[in-house]
């Protein structure tokens, strides 16, 4: 197989020559697939048949359900099929990548009848990275709680969609992410009941149960991370303990609640709440080091808190997790 330039004249099809014929054909034959498409219309299932252990990221939030841009009803059937699929907000990308073999271009997985084009390429290189690339973004699972709020959200008319669209269109926001130094410490009553009663509130916004629980940590110190972290933003923690470094994965936050000293109102602490895998996938300092030190970010010890902010450090960091998938 040779790089390839692929057209789409119309609504796709899964028969014949074109784009979306190819994509299909390499779907079925591929070992493994992963793919990141903004959005998933009527019968992204026929044009775009994922099997059970591929990765799906797509745009699944709520204004682009609303917007009838991503079809719920087609995500409960790769679900179904054992399809692992993730929402990301600010999707844009179209990326396939079947074994060693990687399309990128404009096209959607939807019947929009647009002129849409992309390149083929068959090259092992270019294919890991790729797949790093859609991995990087696999972290917000669709469960199918969501699904079935989704459902109920769906626009299906075009009309609709496209008023919709235009009503609630607004720059994207980026997830933020976080690296955090966790210390090993005792906490008196006090902080220990407050912090209880939030572990409650957060656990009513875990995503899954069964598969993650709440963490949470006291964040007392003079920067303004406890003023400037969000629920939804990520934090990978550094923790400490016993004279060993290790690197948790990547956490949602599900809560942030400041406290004030009774004896002193003006100074505090936070309480942050997580959801953190029950079977945590943990790191060595050693490794996170060296990826902080490939992005231009390494630092002689742990950080206490910092902000990744460029797109490449994000991807560098978070691929650590990401080549395990």
């Amino acid at each position: 197989m040779e790089t390839e330039f692929l057209v789409q004249l119309g609504k796709p099809t899964h028969t014949g020559a074109g784009l979306w014929a190819t994509v299909t054909r390499l779907a079925k034959r591929a070992g493994r697939a992963h793919v990141a498409v903004a959005y998933l219309g009527h019968d992204a299932t026929v044009v775009l048949p994922l099997k059970e252990g591929d990765v799906l990221v797509v745009d699944m939030s709520k204004g682009t359900v609303q917007a009838g841009a991503t079809d719920p009803r087609e995500v409960r059937k790769y679900l179904k099929a054992g399809v692992r699929v993730y929402t990301c907000t600010n999707l844009h990308a179209k990326v396939f990548v079947f074994d060693e073999t990687v399309i990128a271009g404009s096209a959607n997985a939807s019947r929009s009848g647009l002129i849409e084009a992309a390149v083929l390429c068959p090259n092992r290189r270019i294919a890991d990275a790729a797949r790093r690339f859609v991995s990087g973004l696999a972290l917000d699972p669709v469960r199918e709680k969501w699904v079935e709020k989704c459902i109920g959200w769906y626009v299906a008319s075009p009309r609709r969609a496209m008023r919709r669209m235009a009503a609630t269109a607004a720059t994207p926001s980026f997830c933020r992410v976080w690296l955090v130094r966790v210390d090993d410490g005792e906490w008196d009553e006090w902080e220990e009941a407050v912090v209880a009663k939030r572990i409650r509130v957060a656990s009513k916004r875990l995503a899954d149960p069964a598969e993650c629980e709440v963490e949470s940590f006291i964040w007392d110190r003079t920067d303004r991370f406890g003023e400037q972290v969000r629920q939804g933003d990520l934090v990978v923690q550094v923790y400490a303990s016993a004279g060993r470094t290790r690197v948790y994965p990547p956490c949602r936050v599900l809560d942030v609640s400041r406290h004030p000293v009774p004896a002193h109102p003006a100074s505090g602490w936070w309480s942050i709440s997580v959801e953190q895998p029950i079977k945590p996938d943990t790191k060595l300092w050693r490794e996170l080091k060296s990826t902080l030190r490939s992005a231009g970010l390494a630092g002689p010890q742990p950080v206490f808190a910092r902000e990744l902010r460029s797109a490449g450090a994000k991807a560098a960091v978070l691929g650590l997790w990401a080549r395990s998938r």
